[in-house]
């Protein structure tokens, strides 16, 4: 899946992967080698992933400090 998302500027970020997938995955968006991810509440555990345009949720997160961090407001 790497692979294909660097072919396609998308990176998936989510619990199970190794931390070295984790940080290629954080490292290639800072980078913008990914302009998209793709990610479970991964991120919202205080990595700071850089700027941020848009952040879409499939679902509403569980409290307002999460939506605030999710969406990169906090």
């Amino acid at each position: 899946m790497i692979g294909l998302g660097l072919a396609i500027g998308l990176g998936v970020h989510r619990a199970g992967l190794t931390i070295e997938e984790r940080h290629e995955v954080e490292d290639g968006f800072r980078e913008g080698r990914y302009l998209v991810l793709l990610t479970t509440p991964t991120l919202e555990m205080g990595i700071d992933v850089g700027d941020v345009d848009v952040a879409v949720m499939a679902t509403i997160p569980p409290s307002y400090s999460k939506y605030l961090q999710r969406s990169g407001s906090w």
